[in-house]
C-alpha cells in the first residue's frame, strides 16, 4: 500500500513537472505569435508609437513566468486578461495593415481598369462597361470575403478567450487536487509510521496499557474518519468540476475546429485563384483581346510589307528592263553614228583631195592665163581662158559649199550624241534611284509614313504592355508576401492547436487518474478498516511516536530554514535574471536602432545610385545624339567637298557594310544578339566566348548565359 502510495507521489510529482513544461511551451508559443504578429506590424510601417508599445509589451512578455510564480491567486486574472488585451491589439493593427493593403490593391485595380478603359475606348462602349462592372464586383466580393474572414477572427479570438478561462479554472482545480493528494500522502506516511511502530514494538508493553490505547484508538478513529470523508466529498467536487470542464472544453474545441476549418476554406478561397476563374476575369479577357489585335495588327502588316516588297521587286525588274532596252538602243546609235561618222570623214577625205587638186589646177590655170595674157589680150584664146576661170571659180564656190554643209552636218551629229549621252545618263540616275517615276515615289512615301506610324504604335502598345506586366509582376509579389505571411500565421494555429490536444490528452489521463484515485480510496478504506483493528496493537508505540515525531519538528525547522535560505538565493538569481533581460532588451533596443540606421543609409545609397544610373543614362543618350550629329555633319561636308557624288555614297555604303561586320571578328555579318545588353555580334563568336568561358559581353563586360543569346535575322 505505501509503493503504491509512493508511486502515486511520485506521478503526481512528474505531472506537476508536465504541468510546469506545459506552461512553458504555451508561453513560448504566445510569444512566438506575439513575435510573429509584431513583425508582420512592423514590416506593414506601423508608427513609432506602436513601436514603443509592442517594446514595453515585449520585455513585460519576456518575464512573464517570472512574474506568474510571484503573483497571488487574485492577480493572476487581471494580469492574463491583460497579456490577452495587448495580443488582441496587435491582431487587431495587423488587420488593420491587412485592410491598408487590400485598399491599396483596390486603388490599383482602379488604376489599371482606368488605364485599360483609356486605351482601348475605342474598342466599343458597351464592352467598356461591362469591365469596367465586372472589375468593381471583384473588389465587392473580395470585400465581403474579408468581413467573413475577420468575423470569423473575432468569433475564433472569443473562443480562444474562453478556452483560456476554463484552462484557468482546470489549472486551480488541479492545484486543489495536488492539495488534497499531499494530504493523503501525509496521512500515509503517518499510518506507515505507526505500523513500523506496531511491528517492532513488544508484547509486553502492548498488554499492559491496552486501556490506555483504547482510548487513543477511541478519539483517533472519529479524527480520521473525518478526514477521510472529507478528502472523498472534496475529491467527489473535483471530479464534478473536471468532468464540467472537460465537456466544456471539449464543445469548445469542436467549435474553434469548426470555424478555424470555416476561416482556413474562405481563406483558401480568397487567396487562391483557379484557372477558370482567371479565364473569365475581365482582364485575361481584355488582355486576350488586346493579343488578338496586336497579332491581327501584326498580321495585316506583314501582308502589307509583303505587298510593299512585291511592288518594290516589280519596279525593279521595269526598271532593269527598260535599261537594258536603253543600252541597246544606245548601242545601236553608236554602231550608227561611228558608220555615218566613217562615212563622212571618207567623203571629207576625198573633197579635200578633189579641192587640194582644184586649187592646183586653178593656180597652173591662173598663172597660165596671166603668162598668155601677157603675150596676147586679144583673140579667142583669152576669151576661152576667161570661160575656165569663171568656170573654176563657180566649181570652187560649189566645192566651198559642200564642205560647209558637211561641217554642219558634221557638228549636228555631234549634237545628237552628246544629246544622246545626256538621256543616258538621265536614265542611269534614274536607274541608280529607289523611285524614278512620281507616283512610285508618292506611293512608296506613303507606305513608308504608314509603316513607320505602324512601327510607332507597336513600340507604345510594347511599352504599355512592358508597364503593366511591371505593375502586375509588383503586385504579384505583394500577393505572394501576404500568403507567405498567411501561412505562416496557419503554421502557428496549428502549433497551438496541437498544443491544445496535448492538454485534452493530458486531461484525458488526468481523469484516468481520478479513476484510479477512486479506487486507491476505496482500497484505502477497506485497510482504514483493517488498521482499526491493528490500532489496538499499536498504541504502545505511540510514545515513541510522539518522540520521534519531536525529533521530525526539530529537522523540519532545521530544512524550514534552509528552505529560507535557498528561497534568498534564488530571489536574488532572479533579481540578477531581470537585470540581465533589462540589459539584454536595452542592447536589442541599440541593435534596432542601428539596424534602422543601416536601412536608412541603404535608402540613401539606393537613391543615389538610382541618381547616378540616370545621369548616365542621359550622357549615354547626349553621347549617342552627339555621334549622330557628328556622322550628318561629316556627311554633309563630304558631299559638299566631293566632285562626285557617286563616290561619296559608295563610300558610305562600304561603311554601312562595316557597319554590318561583328565588332569582335571584323569578318561575319551580325547574326545574333545578347538579351542581356542588347549588343549585337556573330553567332560564332558567341558561342566560342561561351564555351571558353569567356561568357563577358565584348562591348560592355555584361555576364551572360546560355540563355541569354539568340540569332537576329537583319534584312
Amino acid at each position: 500500500m505505501i509503493e503504491v502510495l509512493r508511486k502515486d507521489v511520485e506521478q503526481y510529482r512528474k505531472r506537476q513537472n508536465q504541468d510546469d513544461s506545459m506552461l512553458c511551451i504555451i508561453n513560448r508559443c504566445w510569444n512566438r505569435f506575439d513575435d510573429d504578429v509584431r513583425f508582420l506590424v512592423q514590416r506593414f510601417d506601423a508608427d513609432a508609437s506602436t513601436e514603443d508599445e509592442t517594446r514595453r509589451e515585449s520585455s513585460a512578455v519576456k518575464n512573464f513566468l517570472s512574474l506568474l510564480s510571484q503573483w497571488e491567486f487574485d492577480e493572476i486574472e487581471p494580469k492574463m486578461l491583460q497579456r490577452v488585451e495587448a495580443s488582441r491589439r496587435a491582431l487587431k493593427k495587423l488587420i488593420q495593415a491587412f485592410e491598408r493593403l487590400n485598399q491599396r490593391n483596390k486603388r490599383l485595380t482602379d488604376l489599371i481598369t482606368g488605364k485599360t478603359e483609356i486605351t482601348y475606348a475605342n474598342d466599343g462602349a458597351s464592352t467598356s462597361d461591362e469591365n469596367v462592372f465586372r472589375v468593381e464586383q471583384i473588389p465587392e466580393d473580395i470585400d465581403g470575403q474579408d468581413e467573413q474572414v475577420e468575423s470569423l477572427k473575432t468569433k475564433k479570438e472569443e473562443l480562444e478567450n474562453h478556452i483560456g478561462e476554463l484552462q484557468f479554472q482546470l489549472e486551480k482545480t488541479m492545484r486543489k487536487e495536488v492539495k488534497l493528494e499531499s494530504r493523503l500522502y501525509d496521512v500515509t506516511k503517518q499510518l506507515d509510521t505507526v505500523k513500523f511502530n506496531a511491528a517492532n514494538a513488544p508484547s509486553s508493553s502492548s498488554t499492559t496499557n491496552d486501556s490506555t490505547a483504547n482510548g487513543v484508538v477511541q478519539t483517533a478513529q472519529p479524527e480520521a474518519l473525518k478526514k477521510i470523508e472529507d478528502l472523498k466529498k472534496e475529491l467527489d467536487a473535483a471530479q464534478k468540476i473536471n468532468i464540467n470542464r472537460l465537456k466544456e472544453l471539449n464543445d469548445m474545441l469542436e467549435k474553434n475546429k469548426a470555424v478555424t476549418a470555416e476561416c482556413e476554406k474562405l481563406r483558401i478561397e480568397s487567396q487562391v485563384v483557379s484557372a477558370d476563374a482567371v479565364k473569365e476575369s475581365p482582364e485575361f479577357k481584355l488582355l486576350q483581346t488586346q493579343f488578338a489585335a496586336l497579332l491581327s495588327e501584326s498580321i495585316h502588316l506583314k501582308s502589307q510589307l509583303q505587298t510593299t516588297r512585291e511592288m518594290l521587286q516589280a519596279f525593279r525588274d521595269e526598271s532593269n528592263k527598260n535599261l537594258e532596252d536603253i543600252k541597246r538602243d544606245e548601242q545601236s546609235a553608236d554602231e550608227r553614228h561611228n558608220e555615218l561618222l566613217l562615212s563622212l570623214e571618207d567623203q571629207m577625205n576625198a573633197a579635200r583631195r578633189d579641192y587640194e587638186q582644184l586649187r592646183m589646177e586653178f593656180e597652173q590655170n591662173v598663172a597660165g592665163t596671166d603668162h598668155t595674157m601677157c603675150f596676147a589680150r586679144l583673140g579667142p584664146a583669152a576669151k576661152e581662158l576667161k570661160a575656165m576661170v569663171t568656170s573654176m571659180k563657180t566649181m570652187n564656190d560649189h566645192l566651198k559649199q559642200e564642205s560647209g554643209r558637211f561641217k554642219r552636218k558634221w557638228k549636228e551629229t555631234l549634237s545628237i550624241l552628246a544629246k544622246a549621252h545626256k538621256d543616258l545618263d538621265h536614265e542611269r540616275k534614274l536607274h541608280e534611284a529607289p523611285d524614278y517615276t512620281e507616283d512610285a515615289a508618292r506611293r512608296i512615301r506613303y507606305l513608308e509614313e504608314q509603316n513607320e506610324r505602324l512601327k510607332k504604335e507597336a513600340a507604345t502598345g510594347k511599352n504599355e504592355e512592358v508597364g503593366l506586366m511591371d505593375e502586375l509582376d509588383s503586385i504579384g509579389h505583394a500577393f505572394e508576401q501576404m500568403q507567405e505571411q498567411n501561412l505562416k500565421l496557419v503554421e502557428q494555429l496549428k502549433e497551438r492547436d496541437d498544443a491544445n490536444l496535448k492538454l485534452m490528452s493530458e486531461q484525458l489521463r488526468g481523469t484516468q487518474s481520478v479513476k484510479k484515485l477512486k479506487e486507491e480510496c476505496d482500497l484505502l478504506n477497506d485497510q482504514t478498516v483493517n488498521l482499526r483493528q491493528e490500532l489496538s496493537a499499536q498504541v504502545l508505540l505511540l510514545e515513541k511516536v510522539e518522540e520521534r515525531e519531536k525529533l521530525l519538528i526539530q529537522q523540519k525547522k532545521e530544512l524550514e530554514n534552509q528552505i529560507g535560505l535557498h528561497y534568498q538565493a534564488m530571489e536574488n538569481s532572479k533579481r540578477k535574471t531581470a537585470e540581465l533581460a533589462q540589459q539584454c532588451a536595452d542592447r536589442q533596443l541599440q541593435l534596432e536602432r542601428v539596424n534602422s540606421q543601416l536601412a536608412e543609409a541603404q535608402n540613401v545609397i539606393t537613391k543615389k545610385t538610382a541618381l547616378i544610373e540616370t545621369d548616365s543614362f542621359k550622357i549615354r543618350r547626349l553621347e549617342e545624339e552627339k555621334l549622330a550629329l557628328k556622322r550628318k555633319i561629316d556627311q554633309r561636308r563630304k558631299f559638299e567637298r566631293a566632285d562626285n557624288i557617286e563616290d561619296v555614297l559608295m563610300e558610305e555604303i562600304r561603311e554601312m557594310k562595316d557597319m554590318l561586320k561583328c565588332p569582335s571578328c571584323k569578318v561575319k555579318t551580325k547574326d545574333a544578339i545578347l538579351t542581356k545588353c542588347f549588343h549585337v555580334f556573330c553567332m560564332d563568336c558567341l558561342k566560342t566566348r561561351y564555351e571558353t568561358r569567356r561568357r563577358k559581353c565584348p562591348k560592355c563586360n555584361a555576364a551572360f548565359g546560355a540563355n541569354d543569346f539568340r540569332r537576329v535575322y537583319i534584312s
